[in-house]
């Protein structure tokens, strides 16, 4: 058992992981029960960040899926993003997407930016751009991971028949066009 004070409340966890459980249970600073969900699923890492508590878990069937609940840490409510945080800043957070389009996947980037001010999720869809006489993007794992991210942007290393190169994505505005620039090998 986990409690941990948000805002003007305690999130309290409980996790039992043979048979996965996972119990949440909210409070305010009186001690009232604000809200209470349970999940046959597995803790995997809670954060906290600005005003906000996340609670990312994974549960299991055909396939593992990452799930985020958030909380402002005052609401009797929550919100949930099929997801695993990938990258934060003062306003915004970045999750990969639970779907059929891999954040890993060559030439499309799926992603789901969650803006907690006014708690409103927007997806996100990065196509990586073909250069001319190039042929199709690939992607580059020659330094291990092929996706980069920071508070800001969203780097994607990938190569062709020119060599490799990144494309750049801003994910925290509204322009979803790539700069795109060489990449020297290491």
């Amino acid at each position: 058992m986990q409690a941990e004070q948000v805002g003007q409340g305690v999130l309290v966890t409980i996790s039992q992981y043979r048979p996965a459980h996972l119990t949440l249970i909210a409070l305010n600073t009186a001690g009232r029960r604000l809200w209470k969900q349970e999940v046959a699923a597995n803790l995997n890492r809670t954060i906290t960040h600005s005003g906000q508590f996340l609670v990312e878990y994974v549960t299991s069937g055909a396939q593992l899926n990452i799930h985020t609940l958030i909380w402002n840490g005052r609401a009797e409510t929550t919100q949930e993003i099929p997801g695993r945080l990938l990258a934060r800043n003062e306003a915004a957070l970045l999750f990969n997407t639970e779907n059929e389009l891999n954040p890993y996947e060559a030439a499309q980037l799926t992603f789901t930016r969650f803006t907690p001010a006014t708690a409103t999720r927007t997806g996100l869809t990065y196509r990586v751009p073909t250069r001319p006489g190039c042929g199709d993007p690939q992607l580059d794992v020659s330094d291990g991971d092929p996706l980069r991210l920071t508070g800001r942007y969203v780097d994607a290393l990938r190569q062709d028949r020119c060599g490799p190169f990144v494309d750049r994505f801003d994910w925290t505005g509204a322009n979803d066009a790539a700069l795109v620039y060489p990449r020297p090998r290491p």
